[in-house]
């Protein structure tokens, strides 16, 4: 602590009362003196300094964990509510008005005209291996004409002939001729050279209704063979 010092002062007091004691006419006065001391408190000294903190003290230990509190029981499931009464079928609407049919479109061109309508097929085949101066009808192929012969449905020309002897290659002319009634007739007939296997005769032989026609062959060939005829209606 700082060092201070401590004023003392001092005062006289004389203080007087009167006294009248009876029967004396005269009164006197009675004083006292007191004597006051005052003091005056000196400077408040410095604070001293702070003391170290002290080291802190040892952590305690954690306490055990509390056993695990029991579970409450699970509340009562409420009730189900009432199901909402079901709303009525809102009335069917209107049906529409139809619209207007439209206007018909004007008519497309004129397609052009098709092929010649006057035309037809006449096929000859044999399915087996045919022989020497056979004749091929639709197939077969047999030494019997009458066997082989087809029917002319109509009037009209035969103008071509397509023959093919499927592939094969003869070491001689293979040839292909057209019998009308048992008759060969030379006008149409096909020729597939040495080394050939198809060809191409073109000629006009008119038949009527009804006539028996056959190809006959000059040559045998182990898969057959194959003629066809284009026919013009008349």
């Amino acid at each position: 602590m700082a060092g201070g010092t401590t004023q003392c002062n001092q005062r006289v007091v004389t203080h007087c009362t009167a006294n009248y004691p009876a029967p004396h006419p005269n009164p006197y006065q009675q004083c006292n003196q007191i004597i006051q001391y005052s003091f005056y408190t000196g400077y408040t000294g410095y604070t001293g300094f702070t003391g170290y903190t002290g080291p802190a003290g040892d952590a305690c230990d954690t306490g055990a964990t509390g056993d695990t509190g029991y579970t409450g029981y699970t509340g009562y499931t409420g009730y189900t509510g009432a199901a909402g009464e079901a709303s009525n079928t809102g009335a069917t609407g209107y049906t529409g008005y139809t619209g207007y049919t439209g206007f018909t479109g004007p008519a497309g061109a004129t397609g052009g005209g098709g092929g010649p309508g006057d035309q037809a097929f006449i096929l000859f085949s044999s399915q087996n291996s045919t022989s020497n101066n056979d004749y091929i009808g639709m197939g077969s192929g047999s030494g019997t004409l009458q066997r082989s012969q087809l029917v002319v449905p109509q009037n009209g020309t035969i103008t071509t002939m397509y023959f093919s002897i499927r592939g094969q290659v003869d070491t001689v002319v293979s040839t292909a001729t057209l019998n009308v009634n048992g008759v060969n007739n030379l006008g149409l007939q096909a020729a597939i050279p040495i080394g050939g296997s198809n060809a191409v005769a073109t000629g006009a032989i008119v038949v009527t209704a009804g006539a028996l026609i056959t190809i006959q062959v000059n040559r045998g060939y182990p898969l057959g063979c194959a003629i066809t005829l284009v026919f013009a209606k008349a």
